[in-house]
């Protein structure tokens, strides 16, 4: 993907956790820029869904292959490219990591950000990590600031 020439840029952040991952995607893709950079694997999802033609540029967006962000990290094809955090085949390491410091862990809680599919995926695999006898994995999904309370309380 060629990225269009920069003779002058301008940066208009975009940024409010109140609005939607797909509402902020609409909004700055109405600004009409010659490239867009998002942050994290939901904003970059909703720009992937809302344009095939604007550059979008990806910072920080976790396991962009298995979320079907890009095709492969050597060839990404599409109009999606950038940066990525690949930590989803890291769960059973930080696992046994966790069970040689803690090595009477017999119970764990995860409390995990449910927009975020790159984290579901996360709390799966530590899940199945953690299939061994003697360990119970609890998890809680949380959609907003208001249910954590709520996703404390049913780890309990």
């Amino acid at each position: 993907m060629a990225l269009p020439p920069l003779d002058r840029a301008a940066i208009s952040p975009r940024f409010d956790p109140a609005v939607n991952a797909s509402h902020r995607a609409l909004v700055a893709l109405a600004l009409k820029p010659d490239i867009l950079v998002t942050y994290a694997t939901a904003m970059t999802l909703e720009a992937r869904r809302a344009t095939t033609t604007i550059p979008v540029v990806m910072v920080g967006a976790g396991d962009p292959v298995g979320t079907g962000l890009v095709a492969s990290l050597a060839r990404p094809g599409g109009n999606v490219t950038g940066l990525s955090m690949q930590q989803t085949d890291l769960a059973a390491k930080r696992l046994e990591l966790l069970r040689e410091v803690v090595p009477a862990l017999r119970r764990l809680a995860i409390l995990g950000n449910a927009g975020n599919p790159v984290t579901l995926r996360d709390m799966r695999e530590v899940e199945v990590a953690a299939g061994t006898p003697g360990l119970t994995v609890a998890t809680a999904k949380i959609w907003r600031v208001e249910d954590l309370a709520a996703g404390f309380e049913s780890l309990c």
